[in-house]
């Protein structure tokens, strides 16, 4: 005689969702139950499971961070300054928050030079940027020729910024001020993804769910970045991602609330953390399937 033994399988849908306005901010947050997810003592195995996550495309590369809990120092890397008198006279760009390429920086630094009537003809300016496929870096090309006075020199400076971290030259490979005519190319490869090739979301409430360099950590997945990094495609999280069940063994028999983080692959110079992600306007949706035998 066989004797068939039959498992009990039980499982909860968990959706964390959360809008972002037009206003920055991080892709964090936390789901506090009505009621306390629980699980019988006598449960055999815990599981948790990724069922799908979708992320706002509008996560920016330019950007300012007041000091917050969330990151440790202030930072701008949105800001630059430009001289048309050979560095006499220093004139500081803001560009507003958002995702930029190559282009988008080129034609805003054009707009307002020529804003301030510093172009011979607004429709020929004589400042270009674009991104060399052979050596992967990013170069500038000024012809002071095109400027409106014939004592007129244009210099750029792509490392200034009015906080002591982060600068646009970081974004663009560019170390130094460029402060000649003619072409110039990047001393760095450039890092169009300030926050890294890949997304860390992490999952507090659960206890350990993964093994991150030999240590155990609360990481539920890794999220690539899609689209080209360099040259002029955004960059945007994948989202097409789904995970195996994955095994609880330290978690709680009560679960009150679950929080869900978000990082950069990317770390903070000053102290080694991990950045966390920020965005404007759209969602981030994750859903969760919670079970036990």
């Amino acid at each position: 005689m066989i004797l068939h033994t039959c498992k009990t399988y039980m499982s909860t849908r968990i959706t964390y969702s959360k809008e972002l306005t037009s206003t920055l901010e991080t892709l964090d947050g936390t789901i506090t139950f009505d009621n306390e997810l629980m699980f019988p003592p006598n449960t055999r195995a815990r599981y948790v499971e990724l069922m799908s996550v979708f992320f706002t495309r509008h996560i920016p590369n330019l950007y300012i961070l007041p000091v917050s809990a969330t990151n440790p120092v202030e930072y701008n890397n949105s800001c630059i300054q430009f001289s048309i008198s050979a560095g006499a006279v220093w004139h500081t760009l803001q560009f507003d928050q958002g995702l930029y390429t190559v282009s988008d920086i080129q034609d805003a630094i054009n707009a307002t030079i020529a804003a301030d009537h510093y172009w011979l003809d607004n429709n020929d300016p004589g400042f270009a940027m674009s991104y060399n496929i052979a050596t992967q870096r990013v170069f500038v090309t000024i012809d002071n020729t095109k400027l409106a006075a014939v004592n007129y020199e244009l210099w750029i400076n792509f490392i200034y910024s009015p906080t002591t971290n982060g600068n646009l030259g970081e974004l663009l490979g560019f170390t130094s001020i460029i402060n000649h005519d003619g072409l110039t190319e990047a001393d760095e490869l450039p890092a169009m993804d300030v926050y890294g090739q890949t997304i860390s979301m992490n999952l507090d409430g659960l206890g350990p769910l993964t093994t991150v360099n030999g240590i155990r950590s609360t990481e539920i997945c890794n999220i690539p970045i899609a689209g080209t990094v360099l040259g002029d495609t955004h960059v945007f999280p994948f989202a097409a991602l789904k995970t195996k069940q994955i095994l609880l063994s330290q978690c709680p028999d009560r679960i009150p609330s679950l929080s869900f983080k978000f990082f950069s692959s990317r770390t903070w110079p000053e102290d080694g953390t991990k950045k966390s992600i920020f965005g404007v306007d759209g969602s981030v949706i994750v859903t969760l399937d919670i079970s036990y035998v």
